[in-house]
């Protein structure tokens, strides 16, 4: 990953005079540009200077980009299981087995571009059951009866649980149950980050019976049957609600003001 632009040691402390005039940082609270293009350290949002500090890190190519890599882990597991029995010469019974587990870590997930911020592992397990018995009732009467069980489960979760508390922020949780993420945030043609959401656990289940009657006498023949099935999806998921964030250029605003002040979130 090499696109996050980050700032200048300068910019991240909130020094801005280097930078063309015209992009330089406007006060909140007078809409005028700040003198020299420099924010006053007072004005500096703790908040945010804590996360530059902790979560940010600071470009590390020449031309003011983070360049990092990070591996791209993925295991799976898989089984196969059949049996065949003839009960009699007219009862047979069959059935197979299949499961499949798979884990993989994603080191930018949701379209972050900062190193370690936003790494997710994403685990997928599959069962199939297909069970089958044949009943020759007599040379020209078949019975077919068979089952089907597919389960299914996904989830998603963030290995990151680093929030707004840890970078001194007074903003609270969404609710009791919430649990914690990384903050959200985009900078407009600079960087990104933050978990979107969780999936704490999705289930797809199906069940399925069906039975079939073949009867054949003569030039004709007769088939009957019946499926029946059921479905079910369940699924655990959380947002943050600790609060999304976007910010862009020459337009910086406290994202979650706690004062009457304002200050300048860099």
């Amino acid at each position: 990953m090499n696109t996050a632009r980050t700032g200048t040691p300068a910019e991240r402390r909130g020094d801005f005079s280097a930078d063309s005039p015209k992009t330089w940082p406007k006060d909140p609270l007078t809409g005028q540009v700040f003198t020299g293009g420099i924010i006053p350290a007072n004005r500096l949002d703790p908040v945010a200077q804590a996360m530059f500090q902790e979560w940010v890190q600071p470009p590390n190519t020449p031309d003011g980009r983070i360049e990092a890599f990070r591996a791209l882990q993925s295991g799976q597991t898989e089984g196969m299981g059949k049996i065949d029995h003839r009960f009699s010469p007219s009862q047979r019974v069959s059935g197979t087995l299949f499961y499949l587990t798979n884990s993989n870590a994603q080191p930018f997930d949701g379209g972050s571009n900062i190193p370690d911020a936003d790494v997710f592992t994403i685990h997928y397990h599959q069962l199939n059951v297909v069970t089958n018995h044949t009943w020759t009732i007599s040379p020209n009467k078949l019975n077919e009866l068979g089952f089907t069980y597919t389960r299914d489960y996904y989830d998603e979760i963030p290995d990151n649980r680093i929030s707004w508390p840890d970078f001194g922020s007074q903003v609270p949780l969404g609710a009791t149950f919430q649990k914690r993420f990384p903050p959200a945030l985009s900078v407009t043609g600079y960087w990104a980050t933050g978990v979107q959401n969780e999936n704490m656990g999705q289930v797809d289940r199906t069940e399925s019976l069906n039975e079939v009657f073949s009867w054949t006498r003569g030039s004709h023949s007769i088939k009957a049957g019946t499926w029946y099935a059921v479905s079910d999806f369940k699924i655990g998921a959380e947002i943050p609600a600790m609060g999304l964030g976007e910010l862009c250029p020459g337009r910086l605003e406290n994202l979650a003001p706690r004062h009457t002040e304002s200050r300048v979130a860099l």
